[in-house]
This record gives structure tokens, sequence and C-alpha cells, in this order.
């Protein structure tokens, strides 16, 4: 009888604890990913940008939690990429006309070149604590999406794992250089957008130049993703319609090991075609470059996708003088007044505990805050003095587009805050979500 009285007194105080603390909404596993630039506003808006290179994935044990993924190489290009979305909204919440009284924030994680940390960054984006919830209480998750839009990504692959998450919840993602024609796809990416030109027009304009030359015999190098194996299948269909032919097809990527590179540059030296076609990210292109440096001048005739026929890296590079007299089609280049002067502010002491700006700062400036073997950074140092991919301006082709996806989403906001209040004619301000 003792024991029978014990268990229900037992249950009773479970009940009781279960009625007192309901359970979550949500649970988050882990950690989530957090945005290494960020600022608080009325409405966030969400970006993912390569800000590294590469990430260095280790084997899981499956015996303990996985560590955070290491990111290396930062990339000095996309980081000017996410200073361009900052500049973009801070016009925008300094204007009267666009968005009067409410004030846009920003999410900015780092995709670090990866498709899996691009889609670790939009689970954080649709699921991050709610105001309620601290960043350091990881016990429960907000009922809504954290960011209203996604600005982002550059790699066509990483924008297809991040919109077939994100599509479903109908949050938007506007895309300033994912060329994929597979992301037109209406079905499978009902919410994607972008401010560039599908590849499903450049390749076959890139058949029709080959063809207006006269280069019926060529071969053709492409990445090994998706934005190269979509791009040069578009272009190959195309080529044979004009009858153009394709001696053959190498299809490369940044991660593979020498041997694999060395076989493309034999295949190009050994073939017949005096033509190449390159459609090729930079990131790509570039070790296949140094392998054909080493030999000397292939004497070949390059014909280069957008990706990298304009990039002022290839040009100040000596050992690619081969690559002279390349044809391409380019990005339009644009202007953006104000935005040199925004850049050349950017300083660690704006956040003194962000990692990533103590990183920007070592990087360009080849200095330490630690000191060490390396040369010690003061803070003195000035951007105004540098000639590198971040503080280069002439060459804003891409950059642009991120300055347009921003202003994109926010005319889009206004529009709907407009709307919103002829329909209810209430003065309060209405709730957004990324379905509107």
């Amino acid at each position: 009888m003792a024991l029978r009285t014990d268990v229900v007194l037992r249950l009773l105080v479970v009940v009781m604890r279960g009625m007192a603390a309901p359970a979550p909404i949500c649970s988050l596993l882990g950690q989530p990913a957090l945005p290494l630039l960020s600022a608080e506003g009325d409405i966030n808006i969400g970006a993912v940008f390569a800000l590294h290179r590469n990430a260095l994935f280790k084997v899981n044990s499956f015996t303990s939690r996985p560590k955070k993924t290491p990111c290396i190489s930062f990339n000095p290009r996309e980081f000017q990429f996410a200073q361009t979305l900052i500049f973009a909204l801070e016009e925008i919440n300094n204007s009267s006309d666009l968005l009067p009284g409410l004030s846009l924030g920003y999410q900015v994680y780092d995709s670090c070149s990866s498709a899996t940390l691009a889609i670790h960054s939009a689970l954080a984006m649709m699921n991050s604590p709610g105001p309620e919830n601290s960043l350091g209480d990881p016990s429960s998750c907000s009922r809504s999406p954290a960011v209203l839009g996604i600005v982002g990504e550059s790699s066509s692959t990483s924008t297809i794992g991040l919109s077939s998450l994100v599509g479903p919840f109908s949050i938007p993602v506007i895309s300033h250089f994912a060329t994929c024609a597979c992301l037109s796809n209406r079905e499978k990416f009902p919410s994607f957008f972008r401010t560039i030109p599908s590849d499903f027009y450049q390749s076959r304009a890139l058949a029709k130049l080959v063809k207006h030359f006269g280069w019926n015999w060529v071969g053709v190098v492409n990445s090994n993703n998706d934005y190269g194996n979509n791009g040069i299948a578009t272009f190959m269909e195309a080529a044979w319609h004009e009858g153009v032919c394709v001696e053959y097809q190498e299809a490369i990527h940044r991660t593979d090991p020498r041997e694999k590179l060395l076989k493309t540059v034999r295949v190009i030296r050994k073939a017949t075609a005096r033509v190449v076609v390159l459609f090729l990210g930079l990131g790509d292109l570039i070790p296949l470059l140094n392998e054909l440096a080493l030999e000397g001048d292939p004497g070949l005739q390059w014909v280069g996708s957008e990706a990298w026929i304009t990039a002022r890296v290839l040009t100040e590079n000596k050992a690619y003088g081969f690559l002279r007299g390349a044809v391409g089609f380019a990005i339009r280049n644009a202007r953006l007044d104000g935005l040199e002067g925004f850049l050349d502010k950017v300083h660690p002491s704006q956040a003194p505990d962000n990692t990533l700006l103590r990183e920007f700062w070592e990087t360009v400036f080849q200095c330490s805050f630690e000191g060490g073997s390396s040369t010690l950074c003061t803070g003195t140092e000035r951007l105004a003095k540098l000639k590198n991919q971040y503080t280069d301006v002439s060459e804003l082709r891409i950059s642009s587009k991120v300055y347009t996806a921003v202003y994109a989403i926010a005319h889009a906001l206004h529009n709907l805050l407009t709307d919103l209040k002829n329909d209810t004619g209430s003065g309060n301000r209405p709730v957004y979500t990324p379905q509107q």
C-alpha cells in the first residue's frame, strides 16, 4: 500500500511539473550557426556569402557531437559583397522616401564556399531564437523565421541548396551571382529570384560567338558543379545546332587532386582544337592556369564565361599573360556613389569583439593583432592606400547586383506597407510574413 501511494505521488509531481512548464514549440538540436555580421532592425534581411574560400570538414566519429567546421582562406571579394549589402541598407534607413519609420537590419552568414554550410546558415535564419529567447538558450526556437528575405549565394550549387530548403516556407531568396538556368524552374524553386541573367542566354550566346569567328572545332573545360555542368551542356547543344564540333570536354573543381588538373592540362595541350571554351568559376580556373603556366604559353584562343572574363586578378598576374585576347560576355559594369568611402571606413574598432573584422584586417594588411612572428597590426593602417579585390570599385559588376537585390526587397516591403495601410486604414505597424 505504501509503495502504491509513493507511485501515485510521483506521478502527481510529474503531471504538475508538466502543467507548470509547457513543452516548447520546437527544440534546436546543437548550436545554431551565428551571423558573422549583424545589426537589429524593425525588419531583418538575411544574407549568405562565401566569406572564406574553403571549409575544413572532418570525418565524424558518431561517438561525440561534431565540432564547428573551421573555415580558411579569407575572401576579400565576397567581403566587399557583404559590405555593399550593409551600405545599401544604411542608405535605405537614412531615406525619407523608402520605408519611412522602419529600419532594416541584417544577418550575414558565411557559407565558406560550401553548400552544406549554406544550408546550415539557412536553417539558422529559419529557426533562430525569437525575441523571448536569447542566443545563449538554444532550448527553443521561434514561431517564424528571423528574416523576411535572403540575399545570396554567389555559387549556383550553394544557392540551389539554400533555395530548396527555404522555398517550401515561401522565404524569398535573391541571388546576385547564381546564373545556373536550372534555378529558373519555378516548381523546384518557387521563391527564388536573381538580379543577374540566367546562363540560358549566356551559353547560347557563347555558341553564336564561336560560330561568328568561324571556330568550328573547339575544346571545352567546365567547373564540375551545377554552374559549369548545366552551362556547358547548354553550350554544347547550342554549338551542335550552330555546326560547331567539340573535340573534348573536361570537368574540374578547385578541390581536385593535382593529378586530375595535370590530366586536363595534357588533354588541352595535345588536342588539335586551338580554341578552348572555359566555362569555369574563378576559383576553379586559377589552379588550372597555374598548371598551364608551368609549361609556358600553350598558344590557344580562349573563350570565357562571365565568372572570370573581366576578373582583374587575372590581368595583374604576368604568369597568366597567355590569356591575352580572350573573349566572352561580361556583366554590365556599374558605379555606386559613396561606396568607396564606405568601404575605406570599415575598421575592427567598429566591433572589437568581431573576429571576422579582425581577420579581414590581418589578411589585407598581412599583419597580426597578436604579434608573434608576423608584423604587428597597429590599427592605424589605411584601407584607402590599398589596391585589392576589396577596395577596388572600378569593377562593381557583381557588387552592384547585391545592391540591387537589397533595394528589390526594400521596394517590395514598401509596396506591401502601402497596401496594408490602405486596406486597414490604421496607423498601427503591420506584421509582415515572408509569404507576403
